[in-house]
């Protein structure tokens, strides 16, 4: 179809030069060079306003989506919309500062169903909602003067008290930088854990976001710190490091609660330079966070009872074990231990410098540093039997012992806790980094577990070197240790089995390859596996004979420590013993008491009844003629001598009471005389008992 011819325009006019043409920057500088006055000449005055704060840029907010834009100052006119709109919802109490907090706090992870529903309503529901806020209508309830008296007075209390906050908020901005950057960080965390948990949890129950908005309330004034939504900073990246001294990977799922507990670590200080060296090209070991240990539980002070108490340990199993680590398995060097000691003159850093290609992970080598230096502290420990100096020695060395024990064993608890992490790795099928683990596998076998072995050999030499038993084909010896000094023995023998049973789980799980298919090197393998794997009952051996000694050390320390009970019990014993002995020899000398008294109650009557049958005699005449003895007394004295062979002058005192023994005594020798006389003079021979024999 033909085109319409175009109409007849009118006819433009020439441009001239006197006429420049007309421009739409022609008409703003016109317009910028036309004068302000009004129609009376008098130039209008300008309004004052303020400037605006320079604001970041952001998207649009919604009601059900405040989190990108955020609840700004409110001009008294939306005040009072916000007000008559609280009132109308009856439902609901007029709201106060915490309750805006709360729904600030609740509001802030948005909500991508509510905001595409708040895009998608048209503007007239939008005009025609915000109308009935402004406009309520006449049946609806209505509002008093006197309460939105009470709306603006609170709103200007709020008012007062924000810009109070704001203008402390600014004073304290400049001695609480450091403070808030840090805030605004383990905030900025949080936020990003409950975005990944968002993502990962497409619908969370309302008990649960409601139980989280209670867990991270926060005060109006942290709120103005925090950083906006949606702004990204920087970070370094969180995956693990193929080292012992890095985090490996979590497979887990964040924790949804930003609260949530982490596992607490201590830091290891690792020697100082003067442990392990002070060369300039040596450098310093990193700190680290460890495991909590509790160093009080390492080694006990030297007690007074140390110096008694000795244990004798054999040293063959030592010996046995040093010599094992020259095998291929481990260092498969006959000369290992002059290559795993400094030499004298010898550079620390060079020194530590060749080993640095076995100690690939960073906390391996801090490990093999921290085992040289408590070899010098061993060596530098003064040898049996001078125990008196160990003990002095101990006691000077109380704070760094124990720190270096406490040091050594957060790392190997480390190592094993890493390795035993790469094995669950492997034996789950797991993605993970072979050449790691195959590297920090052996790290340990050629470094880290022969240092230990070389440590454990000197803390053996602290015992020095006794005489068990000699035959006449071998010779055994042994070290002497006490309670403070096998301490050491024992904790380097537990990091030994550690170590070699994670190294043993590890080549199960994954085995070592030979280097190519041919037979040498197959068979270099399996001579490795039974090298290590024949270690295992030389390290039992060297654990069983320190175990028997530390028993044998309890038994007589227990021994000894109840010496003073025993002592106590004897003396209890020998007290009954002694109370017993008392009692018998009283008893048996009450019983000597009264047979005696019966002995003289019965001589006594038979005293007094002699006299009643023969009748009264002149007593005072015989008394005067016979020197002062009654005639009943010469008549018992001749009955008994009549009777006894040697009669005993103490044995017939009691029969002449009164008489002392000496004046019985020549009684009876005058008896015998004047009775022999008698007999003689009667021409008759005297009875024997006449006679004084000898």
């Amino acid at each position: 179809m033909p085109r319409p011819a175009r109409a007849a325009t009118k006819a433009s006019r020439g441009i001239s030069k006197s006429n420049p043409r007309r421009t739409r920057n022609s008409i703003k500088s016109q317009q910028g060079e036309s004068s302000d006055e009004d129609d009376g000449g008098i130039p209008p005055e300008a309004t004052p306003r303020r400037p605006m704060p320079p604001q970041p840029k952001r998207r649009r907010g919604t009601r059900s989506n405040p989190a990108h834009g955020g609840f700004e100052m409110l001009p008294p006119t939306k005040k009072r919309r916000h007000v008559l709109e609280t009132h109308l919802e009856s439902s609901r109490r007029h709201p106060t500062r915490d309750d805006v907090n709360d729904r600030e706090e609740q509001e802030q992870e948005p909500d991508a169903d509510e905001d595409e529903e708040e895009d998608s309503v048209p503007m007239g529901d939008f005009f025609k909602n915000l109308n009935q806020a402004i406009l309520p209508e006449t049946n609806g309830p209505q509002i008093s003067a006197e309460s939105v008296e009470e709306d603006q007075e609170q709103d200007q209390e709020q008012d007062q008290e924000q810009d109070q906050e704001q203008n402390q908020d600014q004073a304290d901005t400049g001695s609480n930088e450091a403070e808030q950057q840090l805030q605004s960080e383990q905030q900025l965390q949080s936020e990003q854990a409950e975005m990944e948990a968002a993502q990962t949890e497409p619908g969370p129950s309302t008990s649960n976001v409601e139980q989280s908005q209670s867990n991270r309330r926060r005060s109006k004034r942290k709120q103005s710190k925090k950083a906006p939504y949606g702004e990204v900073r920087d970070q370094a990246p969180r995956a693990g490091s193929p080292e012992l001294g890095s985090d490996m990977p979590r497979l887990r799922e964040p924790s949804t609660n930003p609260r949530e507990p982490q596992e607490s670590t201590a830091r290891g200080d690792p020697p100082g330079k003067e442990w392990y060296g002070d060369d300039p090209g040596e450098g310093e070991s990193e700190e680290s966070d460890l495991e909590v240990v509790e160093e009080s539980v390492y080694v006990d002070p030297p007690q007074e009872t140390d110096e008694r108490i000795k244990t004798v340990i054999p040293n063959q199993w030592i010996m046995i074990l040093v010599s094992k680590m020259k095998f291929s398995a481990w260092t498969g060097d006959k000369h290992w231990e002059r290559q795993f000691t400094v030499q004298k003159g010898e550079n620390k850093s060079a020194w530590l410098q060749q080993h640095e290609k076995f100690l690939q992970p960073k906390r391996c080598k801090d490990l093999f540093k921290h085992l040289r230096y408590l070899w010098k502290l061993c060596h530098n420990t003064p040898k049996a039997p001078d125990f008196e100096a160990q003990s002095e020695y101990l006691r000077r060395q109380s704070s760094t012992l124990p720190k270096s024990l406490a040091t050594i064993n957060s790392l190997v608890s480390h190592a094993c806790k890493s390795i035993n992490r790469q094995i669950e790795l492997v034996t789950e099928e797991k993605p993970h980094k072979a050449e790691w683990g195959q590297e920090a596998v052996v790290t340990l076998q050629k470094r880290i577990i022969p240092m230990l072995v070389l440590v454990l050999k000197e803390a053996f030499s602290v015992g020095g070197v006794v005489t068990i038993r000699s035959d006449k084909n071998a010779v055994t010896f042994g070290s002497e240790f006490t309670i403070s000094t096998l301490q050491v023995p024992l904790r380097i023998m537990g990091w030994l089995q550690r170590l070699y049973d994670v190294v043993m789980v590890y080549v199960q799980v994954d085995p070592p390859k030979p280097a190519t298919d041919s037979k040498f090197n197959i068979r270099k393998v399996e001579i490795a596996k039974n090298q290590r794997e024949n270690l295992r009952e030389h390290l039992q051996n060297v654990h069983d004979a320190l175990r028997q000694a530390i028993d044998r050390l309890g038994e007589t320390s227990y021994y000894i420590a109840m010496a003073p009970q025993r002592e106590k019990e004897a003396a209890e014993r020998d007290r009954a013993l002694r109370i017993a002995q008392e009692k018998r020899q009283r008893k048996e000398h009450e019983a000597q008491h009264r047979q005696m008294q019966l002995f003289i109650k019965s001589i006594q009557r038979m005293n007094k009844a002699e006299p009643a049958e023969r009748g009264p005699e002149p007593s005072d005449e015989y008394f005067d003629q016979h020197g002062g003895w009654y005639q009943w007394e010469d008549e018992r004295l001749l009955n008994m001598i009549r009777k006894v062979e040697k009669p005993d002058a103490r044995a017939l005192t009691p029969l002449v009471p009164g008489r002392r023994v000496k004046e019985v005594a020549q009684r009876v020798k005058d008896l015998k005389d004047r009775m022999r006389i008698k007999y003689e003079e009667a021409g008759i021979v005297p009875p024997l008992w006449c006679y004084q024999l000898k």
